[in-house]
């Protein structure tokens, strides 16, 4: 090889400058289905030209890939860039780019780089990372298992946290292998949709017993539920029989007691009778029987005969099946009473009497009988026919017995019912009632009728007339039941009535008038009136008329005529406006003519001169020469003569004798007192004899002080004209009873009867009720028979409910009942709670008064559980364990699920056992344990307790974390120290939770700093305590209530001394009231104002016509009863009469103030007006029962009620 060969040279070349490729982010967490922009900075030399930049991915395993619209769609990413100089440096250029990745997906989780390149060099950003976060949704369902009755609602909760947002919810049901999908549309289903997943079954039946999942679906994927079991309670009916035996005497009323639990409720009921190996099926149809039916399950035997001994079975039908009671046995004593009456139908007339017959035929070895009379009345009620409603002169009992020879074992009695003076009123059906030791027999219905009525009076009609001076007789033909007591006849003439009574010849069926030598005056219309006890009837009137006149032989110097005094009988006047004519004529002749005509009125020696001027006549002139008394009254009566004059002498007639009979109508009435049952009808009766005759009739009651008119219009009266004046009242009640007269008018006066009592008897309501105790399981119907037996019927039926000493009234058209009428008087509560237990009085009013039956007791069993968590402020430092105490109570169904829920400027957080940081909240220690306080946990916090029937909830309690709250010890044993700063707060901690029911306590950091303090060497000294508290020094005072005002955000002198007295000793309320009036953080939350707007008072006008309502604060003195902490009183008072109704609260809350208010105005009726302060006690429920009662309800404004 030649030395001399050469070695070629290598150059390295460099053409361009570096690439810097930058980020501002190198970490992105993005939600899936959001949207992620992608940012770098590339920089490089201008020289080198434009650079060309994409984008490399590199999945978290390690593999990578160009990003570009070959591996994403088009629409999936987005590429963006623009440029900025560097003014400083001209050679070089700085772009900025970006990948904007839109609806991210798992896919796009990876690393990033952002790759420059120019034609020589290449360049790189840092690894950026993008994390794609969210997943198929979580699905909880808070219950797994629920317990429904069937025919209820329900709803089975779920809850979903998705991310990215669910777009789907639907259910799935688990039947014998079988797998439904139920969504927002399947029938019997509601609201199974993405804003409210959780699903609601109305109404529950058993085919709803089955396993429901929940499940939710998301872009990522579906997530579910774990599977809840839903029981539905109820099955086919309880029935049950109350006693298993019954004995009783044959012809007594019965009743088989049958009692139904049923859930679903039942609707047919019946029962079967077995007797001698035949199954009879009883209905309320059945004859003879009454109940078996879905709203009177019992069953009535009206009349128990020998033939109803057996064995009875209750059963009632619902959707489920049927259920059957046990058995109950039916045994029928004494054998059968058989009472028989030889006639069943009895037609006699008013006044009579009559004897009713039964006979009663009973076994000997069974003892005597027992007889008694029942009347019906119109209202169907059975009245006993002896004293006091009927009188002991009125009817008669007697008795006789006949041996039956051919059955010495029985024996015959016959009784007798003989009733005296038959009125309308023993007119109707009467029964024999017949008993022994054991039976009871009744006879058929006798049927007893009334009959009788006015007399009817025909006179025959004539002719009648004759001439001057004959004889005349009048027949009269009376028809009469009951007998007439009186006949009289009227005639008319003229105008004037007269009446005959001495002159009347009559046997029992006809009646004469002799008109013996009948003059002009006895022309007329004659009538023929007869009288019995229940009126007077009369004929038809009859026209007499008599021709010719007496004719006399006179000196001619005598120029009067005398008048015939036989016209002159009695006269009778009938009205104010009636006239009496006395005849005269005068004869005269032309030589010797009449000057003037008078009459001279002889009264008892008293003698008038009655001349044509005197007034109250007419006549008594030259050419009417008779007397006309224009208003004749008995004051007439006297002798008349009449005189003429001519000029020769004074002639004059015979003195003609005038009487006026009559005066005010004689009123008796039969009897002064009358006794009947309630319903019955009753004749009071009134005869009345009057001339002149009776223009008006009417009655008077006079009762306790007022006195009222009763006449023909009168409602529920018959009678009281003037043909029958007697007065029937149809239906009787206590309204009726009082005193009584009979009053008749004519023209001369008002006649009036002696007094009559009338006395209605009747008695307070007959109550019962079926059972003493009653224990039903919350949700329950409930049906508390109760049975009223009342004569007169009720008016009026209610209930009482007493519990914790408060009374309630319940009544038709209460809230969450039904029943309470008259017609069924027992109480349906719809569905049972923890309020409806208690005492229970069924109430019945009657004309007679008010009375009840005995009490029974409710229990109910289950409800929601009932949360307790003390409202205390809690004040901690942090880093500190603090338990928030939670107690529950009414645990039935049993509680599935405890949680808690806090509160933090409106957002609100669920705590429950397995979220991070959080200890207890389980069933079986539901308190909240905090084991590391910090200042974001200040909050509110409510306790919630979950069963089948509900989620019960506490007042909320309240958490401040302060992170000034620390220990101020400097001293070289900090670090112990710290230790006995857990362990005291720890303990002061624990001992207010103790104390929760005492009230708003405050803890605070100075029962530690102030139990030991350094001294100037640093060595801790001893507190002095007095009971546990704390004896400051007096130069610390200020500075103590100084802290505990800061921290209490300025709270008044009052509640500040309840705070500090807790830890400290002998500071006092002055001392804080002193330091709270110089502190300018008073001044500033508390300012003064003079512009105040003026009080105005609140006026009423009338009671119930406005109310005020507020809660009293009782935290402090909790008053414990039946389990039951009652912390606040609800007062309300009517501003018009300043009344006021106090009612306790266990918690604050508009449910609870609508109960009792409810429960007042049940009580003493709803005001016109409601007027409460801007509290949420008194919105929400408040709110609505306010416009159901009609109620307006206002606010006072804020501060300035």
């Amino acid at each position: 090889m030649s030395s001399n060969c050469s070695i070629p040279k290598t150059i390295l070349l460099i053409l361009a400058g570096g690439i810097l490729v930058n980020s501002s982010i190198l970490n992105y967490t993005e939600v899936y289905g959001s949207q992620a922009t992608l940012r770098c900075s590339v920089t490089y030399e201008t020289i080198f030209g434009p650079v060309d930049v994409y984008w490399n991915k590199y999945n978290k395993s390690g593999n990578g890939s160009s990003e570009h619209s070959a591996w994403y769609g088009n629409d999936h990413l987005t590429f963006h860039n623009y440029s900025v100089a560097f003014p400083e440096k001209d050679d070089f250029t700085m772009n900025h780019y970006s990948l904007t990745i839109t609806s991210l997906s798992f896919n796009d989780d990876g690393w990033y780089i952002c790759v420059a390149r120019d034609q020589f060099s290449f360049g790189y950003s840092p690894f950026i990372d993008l994390t794609i976060s969210g997943g198929v949704p979580n699905v909880t369902i808070p219950n797994l298992n629920y317990s429904s009755g069937h025919g209820y609602y329900l709803k089975l909760e779920c809850n979903i946290e998705s991310t990215p947002n669910h777009t789907d919810v639907y259910w799935q049901k688990l039947s014998n292998g079988t797998i439904t999908n139920i969504t927002s549309s399947s029938p019997g289903f509601y609201c199974s949709m993405i804003s409210f997943p959780s699903l609601a079954i109305s109404p529950v039946s058993p085919d709803d017993a089955r396993q429901y999942t929940c499940f939710a679906v998301n872009p990522v994927g579906t997530g579910k539920s774990q599977p809840t079991t839903l029981k539905v309670l109820g099955g086919i009916p309880n029935v049950t029989i109350p006693n298993l035996n019954y004995s009783i005497g044959s012809g007594r009323h019965l009743v088989l007691e049958c009692i139904i639990a049923s859930t679903p409720d039942y609707y047919d009921v019946y029962w079967q009778k077995l007797s001698n190996g035949t199954v009879t099926n009883i209905t309320s149809s059945s004859l003879g029987f009454d109940g078996a039916a879905d709203t009177s399950p019992s069953l009535n035997i009206t009349q128990v005969s020998t033939d109803d001994a057996g064995q009875y079975t209750c059963f009632a039908v619902n959707i489920v099946g049927i259920g059957s009671s046990q058995v109950t046995t039916l045994t029928v004593l004494g054998g059968d009473i058989l009472v028989n009456s030889s006639k069943t139908n009895y037609i006699e007339v008013y006044g009579t009497q009559v004897t009713l017959h039964c006979s009663v035929t009973s076994e000997t070895k069974f003892g005597p009988v027992h007889v008694t009379w029942f009347k019906f009345n119109d209202s169907d009620i059975r009245i006993p026919v002896q004293p006091p409603y009927y009188g002991y002169d009125h009817v008669t009992l007697s008795n006789h017995s006949v041996t039956i020879q051919e059955n010495d074992g029985f024996k015959m009695d016959h009784f007798f019912l003989e009733i005296r003076s038959l009125t309308f009123k023993d007119d109707g059906p009467y029964i024999c009632s017949a008993t022994n030791q054991f039976s009871l027999g009744l006879s058929p219905y006798i049927d007893l009728k009334i009959i009788g009525d006015i007399p009817y009076v025909h006179l025959e009609p004539g002719p009648y007339n004759a001439t001057y001076g004959s004889n005349i007789t009048l027949k009269c033909n009376i028809t009469f039941v009951p007998i007439h007591f009186n006949v009289y006849w009227e005639s008319v003439s003229n105008g004037v009535t007269t009446t005959w009574h001495q002159e009347e010849k009559h046997t029992d069926a006809v009646a004469l008038l002799d008109l013996d030598n009948a003059s002009s005056s006895d022309t007329g219309q004659y009538i023929c009136h007869a009288e019995n006890v229940l009126g007077t009837g009369k004929s038809k009137p009859v026209n007499v008329t008599i021709y010719g006149e007496q004719q006399y032989t006179r000196d001619i110097n005598n120029w009067v005529t005398y008048v015939d005094e036989t016209i002159f009988r009695h006269f009778v006047f009938e009205s104010v406006q009636n006239s009496l004519t006395i005849t005269s004529s005068v004869r005269t002749t032309d030589l010797n003519p009449v000057s003037d005509v008078y009459w001279q009125y002889n009264n008892n020696g008293v003698i008038t001169k009655i001349s044509k001027e005197t007034d109250g006549i007419n006549g008594s002139t030259i050419k009417i020469p008779s007397l006309t008394i224009l208003n004749v009254t008995s004051s007439e009566s006297g002798t008349y003569t009449c005189f003429a004059t001519n000029d020769i002498e004074t002639g004059q007639s015979r003195p003609i004798n005038v009487i006026i009979t009559g005066g005010v109508p004689n009123v008796i009435v039969r009897k002064t007192n009358y006794t009947v049952g309630y319903g019955e009808t009753v004749t009071m009766f009134c005869n009345i004899t009057s001339n002149p005759i009776v223009t008006n009739v009417y009655w008077e009651k006079e009762f306790n002080g007022t006195t009222i008119v009763i006449n023909n219009l009168t409602t529920g009266i018959q009678g009281i004209s003037i043909d029958a004046p007697s007065m029937t009242i149809v239906t009787t009640t206590t309204s009726d009873i009082g005193y009584y007269r009979c009053i008749a008018t004519n023209d001369v006066g008002t006649g009036c009867s002696e007094t009559t009592r009338l006395e209605v008897i009747g008695e307070l309501p007959s109550i019962s009720i079926a059972t003493r105790l009653l224990t039903v399981n919350y949700g329950e119907k409930v049906h508390i028979l109760c049975v009223v037996t009342s004569n007169p019927p009720p008016t009026q039926v209610y209930w009482e409910k007493e519990f914790n000493d408060i009374k309630k009234v319940i009544h038709n058209g209460t809230i969450n009942t039904e029943g309470i009428t008259v017609a069924n008087p027992s109480l349906i509560l719809l569905h049972a709670t923890d309020s409806d237990e208690g005492l229970y009085k069924c109430f019945a009013v009657n004309e007679f008064g008010r009375d009840s039956s005995s009490s029974v007791e409710l229990n109910v069993v289950g409800g929601r559980p009932e949360v307790d968590a003390p409202s205390i402020t809690h004040i901690t430092g942090i880093g500190y364990t603090i338990t928030l105490t939670c107690s529950i109570r009414n645990a039935f169904p049993a509680v599935s699920k405890v949680y808690w829920e806090r509160s933090i400027r409106g957002a609100i957080t669920r705590l429950s056992s397995v979220s991070i940081g959080i200890m207890g909240v389980t069933v079986d220690n539901p308190s909240l344990i905090i084991p590391s306080a910090m200042e974001s946990m200040t909050g509110e916090y409510t306790c919630f307790a979950v069963n089948s029937v509900g989620t019960g909830s506490s007042f909320p309690a309240t958490l401040t974390v302060k992170a000034e709250v620390t220990s101020e010890n400097d001293s070289d044993d900090q670090d112990d120290e710290e230790d006995n700063t857990d362990t005291l707060v720890n303990g002061i901690i624990g001992a207010v939770s103790a104390l929760a029911g005492i009230g708003s306590v405050v803890v605070g950091y100075w029962a530690y700093t102030h139990s030991k303090k350094p001294d100037n060497s640093g060595k801790q000294i001893n507190r002095i305590t007095i009971d546990g508290k704390i004896v400051l020094p007096w130069e610390e005072l200020d500075k103590c209530i100084e802290k505990f005002y800061t921290l209490s955000k300025a709270d008044g002198s009052r509640k500040l001394y309840h705070q500090i007295k807790e830890h400290y000793f002998g500071i006092g309320e002055p001392m804080i009231q002193r330091y709270i009036s110089n502190n300018d953080l008073q001044r500033q939350k508390r300012p003064l104002f003079s512009n105040k707007a003026p009080f105005i008072p609140v006026d009423a006008k009338q009671p119930m016509e406005r109310h005020q309502v507020d809660l009293v604060d009782m935290r402090k003195l909790i008053v414990e009863k039946d389990d039951v902490s009652y912390k606040y009183i609800l007062s309300t008072m009517d501003v018009f009469t300043r009344f006021v109704c106090l009612r306790p609260l266990s918690a604050k809350s508009s449910e609870k103030v609508a109960v009792k208010l409810r429960e007042i105005y049940a009580e003493f009726g709803n005001p016109k007006i409601l007027k409460s302060d801007q509290g949420s006690e008194f919105k929400g429920v408040v709110t609505r029962l306010c416009k159901d009662m009609n109620i307006k309800l206002i606010y006072s404004s804020s501060y300035h009620p």
